[in-house]
This record gives structure tokens, C-alpha cells and sequence, in this order.
């Protein structure tokens, strides 16, 4: 697997985030990861935008008892650590995050084509 850092702005937080490509030891990254890469770069600021959209929807739902109609400092529930970059047919990656309430599984963030997706637990990208 190959990785790097980067140090990205996240609702308003600049974090360092790595970067993991789903490919084997020795093998080369994709023209289309890289371009995974870029392309989510280029649009980051809308993908979080819509993300925060989503997570919070997605923790109101899923997890009422904790939230109880409130989602104030996402910090205190989710971080984001690793942008994995899928090897696939179209440009698809997920920002895969720690979170509180689902420590064994996390939160996956899952973006096709710099569209976030869906929010799922860790398997639904790996």
C-alpha cells in the first residue's frame, strides 16, 4: 500500500490527513487514482460542505441517543485521519474517520467522482 500526508482545512480545522491508495506493495497507483486525488483537492471545500450535510443527518438517524437533536462540535464525535483512494472504474475514495460511537467499525465518507455518496461504517469503502 502506498501512502503520503497532507495537511487538509476539514470544517474548519486543518488536520493532517493520510493518504492511502488501494494497491499491493510494488505495484504503481493508477492513472485514475491519481486523478482521484486531484480532483478531490480541487473541490474539497464543496465535499466537506456536503459531508458535514450528511454526517450529521447520518448521526441524528443512526445514533438519536447520543445527538438527541443536536450536532455542535463534530470534533467531539468524529475525526478524520486517512483519504483512501479505491482502485476502481470511476474516481472513488473515502475520508475514513474515527467516531465515538462506532470505534470498532468508524465512519467512511464515501465520494465517487467528487460527489459525496453515502455514510457507512468502514467496511461499506474497504
Amino acid at each position: 500500500m502506498i501512502s503520503e500526508k497532507l495537511l487538509l482545512t476539514i470544517w474548519g480545522r486543518e488536520l493532517p490527513i493520510k493518504i492511502e491508495y488501494d494497491c499491493f506493495d510494488g505495484e504503481e497507483i493508477t492513472q485514475i487514482q491519481k486523478e482521484t486525488l486531484q480532483k478531490f483537492l480541487k473541490k474539497q471545500t464543496s465535499i466537506f460542505k456536503e459531508a458535514y450535510n450528511l454526517l450529521q443527518k447520518f448521526c441524528l438517524q443512526k445514533y438519536p441517543e447520543y445527538f438527541s437533536g443536536q450536532f455542535d462540535n463534530i470534533f467531539k464525535y468524529i475525526k478524520p485521519n486517512i483519504l483512501y483512494i479505491k482502485k476502481a472504474s470511476t474516481r472513488l475514495c473515502g475520508l475514513l474517520c474515527n467516531f465515538k460511537y462506532e470505534q470498532e467499525h468508524g465512519l467512511a465518507i464515501i465520494i465517487e467522482n467528487e460527489k459525496v455518496v453515502k455514510v457507512d461504517n468502514q467496511d461499506a469503502l474497504l
